[in-house]
């Protein structure tokens, strides 16, 4: 098993980094691959408000260039031999849910209410995950 989280997003050869993952991996061996959605609504108000206000530069706009869409990671995924088993999306991360389920010191209300959320709007979830099989 292979783990990438929040990685391919940083380097500049995402089609050879996913090759070199599945050549290392054993047959029927899993990636498990994180990565910001740039479609994540926490994005796109910043986009939008970007391109309406022209002079003013909102975030960081070369950080939006080099995520992945889901589309795009999905096609890199099937050009290098990885079938994708499961596909989900992260609305928080999971540090995050357990500090609050610490505070709390009982299972979190706020995690059954993200899960939920993130299943219905998968494609606008802060964060991408992807289970993909050799």
């Amino acid at each position: 098993m292979v783990i990438c989280s929040e990685v391919i997003e940083h380097l500049a050869d995402k089609e050879g980094f996913l090759h070199e993952i599945n050549r290392i991996l054993k047959d029927g061996g899993y990636l498990i691959l994180t990565t910001p959605n740039p479609d994540a609504l926490i994005y796109f108000i910043p986009k939008l408000l970007s391109k309406i206000f022209k002079q003013y530069q909102l975030g960081a706009p070369h950080v939006f260039n080099e995520l992945l869409k889901t589309s795009t990671l999905l096609t890199l995924l099937a050009k290098t031999n990885f079938e994708v088993v499961y596909r989900s999306g992260l609305v928080l991360n999971f540090y995050t849910n357990n500090l609050i389920e610490q505070f709390f010191r009982t299972p979190s209300p706020l995690r059954r209410i993200l899960e939920r959320l993130e299943r219905i709007f998968v494609n606008l979830t802060l964060y991408q995950v992807v289970l993909a099989r050799k």
